[in-house]
Protein backbone atom coordinates (compact mmCIF):
# COMPACT_ATOMS: atom_id res chain seq x y z
CA UNK A 1 0.00 0.00 0.00
CA UNK A 2 1.38 3.40 -0.90
CA UNK A 3 2.18 5.80 1.95
CA UNK A 4 2.83 2.88 4.28
CA UNK A 5 6.51 2.09 4.64
CA UNK A 6 7.87 -1.25 5.80
CA UNK A 7 8.43 0.04 9.36
CA UNK A 8 4.81 1.24 9.60
CA UNK A 9 3.55 -2.12 8.33
CA UNK A 10 5.71 -3.99 10.85
CA UNK A 11 4.50 -1.80 13.74
CA UNK A 12 0.87 -2.26 12.73
CA UNK A 13 1.23 -6.03 12.38
CA UNK A 14 2.99 -6.21 15.76
CA UNK A 15 0.22 -4.20 17.45
CA UNK A 16 -2.45 -6.40 15.86
CA UNK A 17 -0.74 -9.61 17.02
CA UNK A 18 -1.10 -8.33 20.59
CA UNK A 19 -4.91 -8.63 20.28
CA UNK A 20 -4.82 -12.43 19.84
CA UNK A 21 -6.25 -14.23 22.86
CA UNK A 22 -7.86 -11.10 24.28
CA UNK A 23 -11.61 -10.67 24.79
CA UNK A 24 -13.49 -7.91 22.98
CA UNK A 25 -15.76 -5.75 25.15
CA UNK A 26 -17.11 -2.26 25.79
CA UNK A 27 -18.58 -1.45 22.39
CA UNK A 28 -19.81 2.12 22.26
CA UNK A 29 -21.12 4.18 19.38
CA UNK A 30 -20.97 7.95 19.42
CA UNK A 31 -21.49 10.75 16.95
CA UNK A 32 -17.99 10.25 15.54
CA UNK A 33 -17.57 6.48 15.36
CA UNK A 34 -17.51 3.05 17.00
CA UNK A 35 -15.14 2.22 19.87
CA UNK A 36 -14.20 -1.35 20.89
CA UNK A 37 -11.89 -2.51 23.70
CA UNK A 38 -9.68 -5.59 23.96
CA UNK A 39 -8.03 -7.26 26.96
CA UNK A 40 -8.29 -6.29 30.61
CA UNK A 41 -10.32 -3.34 31.89
CA UNK A 42 -8.26 -0.47 33.27
CA UNK A 43 -9.95 2.33 35.20
CA UNK A 44 -9.26 5.84 33.99
CA UNK A 45 -7.76 8.22 36.57
CA UNK A 46 -10.60 10.63 35.77
CA UNK A 47 -13.80 9.25 37.36
CA UNK A 48 -16.00 10.66 34.59
CA UNK A 49 -14.12 8.71 31.89
CA UNK A 50 -15.07 5.11 31.09
CA UNK A 51 -12.50 2.35 31.68
CA UNK A 52 -10.40 1.27 28.71
CA UNK A 53 -8.86 -2.00 27.57
CA UNK A 54 -5.24 -2.94 26.95
CA UNK A 55 -5.98 -1.99 23.35
CA UNK A 56 -8.90 -0.30 21.64
CA UNK A 57 -10.08 0.36 18.13
CA UNK A 58 -12.01 3.38 16.94
CA UNK A 59 -13.77 3.07 13.58
CA UNK A 60 -15.20 5.94 11.59
CA UNK A 61 -15.24 4.00 8.32
CA UNK A 62 -17.17 0.91 7.29
CA UNK A 63 -17.85 -2.21 9.35
CA UNK A 64 -18.76 -5.72 8.29
CA UNK A 65 -19.40 -8.77 10.50
CA UNK A 66 -19.63 -12.15 8.78
CA UNK A 67 -19.50 -15.89 9.33
CA UNK A 68 -18.62 -18.46 6.66
CA UNK A 69 -22.32 -18.80 5.91
CA UNK A 70 -23.63 -15.22 5.92
CA UNK A 71 -23.20 -11.51 6.53
CA UNK A 72 -24.45 -10.59 10.01
CA UNK A 73 -23.86 -6.85 9.77
CA UNK A 74 -22.70 -4.24 7.28
CA UNK A 75 -22.63 -0.46 7.50
CA UNK A 76 -21.02 2.39 5.58
CA UNK A 77 -20.00 4.41 7.43
CA UNK A 78 -20.22 3.21 11.04
CA UNK A 79 -23.59 2.25 12.61
CA UNK A 80 -25.87 4.56 14.57
CA UNK A 81 -26.07 4.65 18.38
CA UNK A 82 -29.41 2.82 18.43
CA UNK A 83 -27.69 -0.20 16.83
CA UNK A 84 -25.20 -0.65 19.70
CA UNK A 85 -27.15 -3.42 21.53
CA UNK A 86 -27.26 -5.62 18.43
CA UNK A 87 -23.57 -5.09 17.70
CA UNK A 88 -22.65 -5.75 21.34
CA UNK A 89 -24.55 -9.04 21.16
CA UNK A 90 -22.66 -10.05 17.99
CA UNK A 91 -19.19 -9.16 19.33
CA UNK A 92 -19.15 -8.84 23.12
CA UNK A 93 -17.22 -11.40 25.14
CA UNK A 94 -15.73 -13.16 22.14
CA UNK A 95 -11.98 -13.91 22.04
CA UNK A 96 -9.67 -12.73 19.26
CA UNK A 97 -8.35 -15.75 17.32
CA UNK A 98 -6.59 -13.84 14.53
CA UNK A 99 -5.96 -10.12 13.94
CA UNK A 100 -4.43 -8.88 10.69
CA UNK A 101 -4.62 -6.21 8.04
CA UNK A 102 -5.60 -6.64 4.42
CA UNK A 103 -3.13 -4.24 2.78
CA UNK A 104 -5.04 -4.21 -0.53
CA UNK A 105 -7.66 -1.94 1.07
CA UNK A 106 -6.12 -1.24 4.50
CA UNK A 107 -8.92 -3.23 6.12
CA UNK A 108 -8.70 -4.54 9.65
CA UNK A 109 -9.64 -8.23 9.89
CA UNK A 110 -10.31 -9.77 13.31
CA UNK A 111 -11.50 -13.37 13.67
CA UNK A 112 -13.44 -13.94 16.90
CA UNK A 113 -13.89 -17.39 18.49
CA UNK A 114 -12.62 -18.92 15.21
CA UNK A 115 -16.05 -18.26 13.65
CA UNK A 116 -16.96 -14.57 13.32
CA UNK A 117 -15.01 -12.14 11.12
CA UNK A 118 -15.08 -8.47 12.13
CA UNK A 119 -13.81 -6.16 9.37
CA UNK A 120 -13.27 -2.41 9.57
CA UNK A 121 -12.17 -0.46 6.56
CA UNK A 122 -11.32 3.18 5.92
CA UNK A 123 -13.55 5.21 3.66
CA UNK A 124 -13.42 8.56 1.97
CA UNK A 125 -16.87 10.18 2.01
CA UNK A 126 -17.50 13.66 0.62
CA UNK A 127 -13.77 14.51 0.79
CA UNK A 128 -13.62 13.46 4.46
CA UNK A 129 -11.26 10.75 5.71
CA UNK A 130 -13.05 8.04 7.66
CA UNK A 131 -10.18 5.97 9.14
CA UNK A 132 -9.85 3.31 11.79
CA UNK A 133 -7.38 3.75 14.65
CA UNK A 134 -5.70 1.14 16.86
CA UNK A 135 -4.67 2.37 20.33
CA UNK A 136 -2.10 0.68 22.57
CA UNK A 137 -3.07 1.70 26.12
CA UNK A 138 -0.26 -0.35 27.69
CA UNK A 139 2.35 2.18 26.58
CA UNK A 140 3.13 4.99 29.05
CA UNK A 141 2.54 7.67 26.41
CA UNK A 142 0.03 8.06 23.60
CA UNK A 143 0.72 5.30 21.07
CA UNK A 144 -1.64 4.60 18.20
CA UNK A 145 -1.86 3.78 14.52
CA UNK A 146 -4.16 5.75 12.20
CA UNK A 147 -5.12 3.76 9.10
CA UNK A 148 -6.62 5.66 6.18
CA UNK A 149 -7.65 4.56 2.72
CA UNK A 150 -4.36 5.80 1.24
CA UNK A 151 -1.91 4.87 4.01
CA UNK A 152 -1.14 4.75 7.71
CA UNK A 153 0.92 6.52 10.33
CA UNK A 154 2.18 5.61 13.78
CA UNK A 155 1.72 8.32 16.40
CA UNK A 156 3.80 8.01 19.56
CA UNK A 157 4.18 10.88 22.04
Amino acid sequence: MENMGDNTKENLELMLRQLVGKPIWGLSIGPAGVHLHFGEKHPDPHPSVEPHGDYSIWVKGGIQITTKAKTLWESRPYPSMREAPRLSALLGGKIVSVAAIDFTMNALRIVLNDEVLFSAYPLRLNEEDCPWILYDHLKPAAHYMIVRKDGAELVSR
